[in-house]
């Protein structure tokens, strides 16, 4: 089912797009960059295709019993994490280590990186629905 939706959602599209760039004199794009998509996709299965049941309860009763000397050594409260230095580190590592992309090439009239703001975008997304905040 996984290769059916590739050719259809994917390899077809990617085609068409490919080809409507190349009458207009620019470089194709997307036939390839999906083999890296679909290489990540298959290592990412196992994890995404699967529901995964955590809880903090002994995490949260060990840091209501640690001392404030504890708390400073082993600083791990969600209150105060960073979650945007988060999934900013964990979309570049996903970009270099999963799909060995040196970097991303959109960038906004003024300068920034514009695939990695809507991954992170999109991160936060998911998490928000995972999470149910």
């Amino acid at each position: 089912m996984f290769k059916l939706g590739c050719i259809f959602y994917h390899l077809i599209p990617g085609f068409l797009t490919d080809l409507v760039l190349r009458l207009q004199g620019r470089k194709p794009i997307l036939m390839k960059s999906y083999p890296k998509i679909h290489e990540a996709l298959l290592l990412l299965y196992p994890f995404s295709g699967r529901t995964i049941i955590m809880d903090t309860n002994n995490t949260t009763k060990m840091w209501d019993v640690m001392s404030a000397w504890d708390r400073a050594i082993f600083p791990f409260d969600m209150a105060n994490f960073n979650w945007d230095d988060y999934f900013s580190r964990i979309v570049t590592g996903m970009r270099v280590f999963l799909l060995r992309s040196p970097g991303i090439h959109w960038k906004s009239p003024n300068g920034d990186y514009l695939g990695c703001a809507y991954c992170i975008a999109f991160l936060k997304f998911c998490y928000t629905l995972l999470s149910g905040h």
